[in-house]
């Protein structure tokens, strides 16, 4: 994760490190340095601190995005004080166990809790971890995303006790899932009737790659990678370029092709589209009768929709496309499609979840 003004700038002086096997002790001996606490094969001491409680948390939603099993994943856990001030009571980093539970340890009162799994930092800075406001505004970054064990985070409040407590809190991607489910053509009534597209490629243009890891909504592109609209434009743009663009295998006809594939991206619900802030597009792209042509897609606006929520991409959805070329496409990836050139339907539901509910343009 990344600060805001320090987006894509080095960071390299007072930073916190931990590592795996002593992350607890100096986290406690950092932020609470009065209290001790050791661990057994069973969990936390039962020592009673007067002032001092262990919470037990269940990372709900964990499991619902992993590639495999989720234990193992990394949480980081920080635990402010629920007031104006919002001071860092702790921060622990724990690693998920295979009930998606982690164990924490704070002072006692009235607290909010703020976790983030798949962390992509090794530490942070004070100032950005000092105050819960502080925390709000850190950034995360696409391209240190892996899309089978995506960045996650949530937030809630609850009564930290001496006597301890077991409770429960869900955490969702910030990335949202761009799946195209089929692809055909069907050029019947046109001069190129019976035509295929061969090398096809699939990849999303203008995708935002900077956000709000705790954001929830009014997402702004501040980062767009791939503003080429090319397989290319993300292999240059991104160290991980497979969450942007993925061939598809063989060639593409009348009979639709199951292609399944599944591209990246964080949030962009901007309602005007101009220099700074380009609407993201899934942009499907081959060669027609021995020429390259392009269709970029609006996701989720214009001809397109929008089928549920907001305009544009929000944060942790699934947008599910079927598309059947009618024309040939542009000459570039700029443009979005022209209305009549493709036919598709589009659901949208969260990223872990899959539904039925479709909207057929």
């Amino acid at each position: 994760m990344i600060s805001r003004n320090e987006y894509g700038k080095p960071i390299n002086k007072g930073r916190f490190f931990f590592c795996s096997e002593c992350i607890s002790a100096y986290a406690l001996l950092i932020f609470i340095p009065a209290f001790i606490y050791s661990c057994s094969d069973s969990g936390m001491d039962s020592h009673d601190y007067a002032n001092h409680a262990f919470t037990e948390i269940r990372i709900a939603g964990a499991s619902a995005y992993a590639a495999d099993r989720p234990e193992g994943n990394t949480v980081d856990i920080f635990i402010y004080d629920d007031d104006k001030a919002g001071r860092l009571d702790t921060y622990q980093r724990a690693v998920l166990s295979h009930d998606l539970m982690v164990e924490a340890a704070s002072r006692t009162g009235d607290k909010v809790m703020a976790v983030i799994v798949n962390p992509q930092n090794d530490g942070y800075e004070w100032d950005e971890i000092s105050s819960y406001e502080a925390l709000m505004n850190i950034y995360a970054d696409l391209r240190m995303e892996d899309a089978g064990h995506p960045t996650m985070s949530g937030t809630f409040r609850f009564r930290a006790d001496a006597a301890g407590s077991v409770l429960e809190t869900a955490v969702t991607p910030l990335m949202s899932e761009i799946r195209l489910r089929s692809l055909r053509c069907d050029f019947s009534a046109t001069p190129y009737s019976g035509a295929v597209m061969t090398d096809v490629s699939v990849c999303l243009s203008n995708a935002n790659s900077a956000a709000g890891l705790f954001r929830q909504e009014g997402f702004m592109p501040e980062a767009p990678v791939n503003t080429q609209g090319t397989p290319e434009g993300a292999e240059t743009d991104m160290p991980n370029p497979e969450i942007l663009t993925c061939s598809v295998d063989g060639d593409v006809g009348g009979s639709a092709v199951n292609t399944d594939i599944s591209l990246y991206c964080y949030p962009n619900e901007c309602e005007e589209e101009n220099t700074g802030s380009p609407f993201t597009r899934l942009v499907i792209s081959g060669n027609i009768m021995g020429k390259k042509y392009y269709y970029p897609i609006n996701i989720n606006r214009g001809e397109f929709g929008p089928v549920a929520g907001a305009a544009g991409i929000g944060r942790n959805r699934s947008y599910v496309f079927d598309v059947v070329l009618r024309r040939t496409g542009a000459l570039t990836p700029h443009e979005a499609v022209l209305p009549g050139t493709v036919e598709l339907s589009c659901s949208v539901v969260a990223w872990s979840e899959n539904g039925d509910t479709e909207i057929i343009f």
